[in-house]
């Protein structure tokens, strides 16, 4: 069976434009998905080093997911949104902001 390679690979190794642009991308998924384990650890009322400690993580280790500055594993990701008890869906669920939250901006 054949397999064939899609158009992102082969643009993010012919162009360079391209490939700071899926960097970029990248850089900013991370952060989104940071800040989103975040808000449901806030939502929970637990602390960083709860959290970490349950996923075997350093405080200092979740804090930077969180902050979108560390590389974040499928395995680590299902770990840290588990002891929260939550499940992916939850993390692709957008909550709306408050209104106190829209006033600290």
């Amino acid at each position: 069976m054949e397999r064939q390679l899609g158009w992102k690979p082969v643009y993010a190794c012919n162009d360079e434009a391209f490939s700071a642009y899926m960097a970029k991308s990248a850089e900013q998924e991370a952060k989104k998905i940071g800040q989103r384990i975040k808000q449901l650890r806030k939502k929970r009322r637990l602390k960083t080093k709860e959290v970490a400690a349950r996923a075997g993580l350093s405080p200092q280790s979740l804090s930077r997911i969180e902050s979108g500055k560390h590389d974040l594993g499928f395995a680590t990701l299902r770990k840290i949104l588990t002891v929260m008890g939550y499940g992916l869906a939850d993390l692709a669920e957008e909550e709306p902001e408050t209104e106190e939250a829209l006033l600290n901006r």
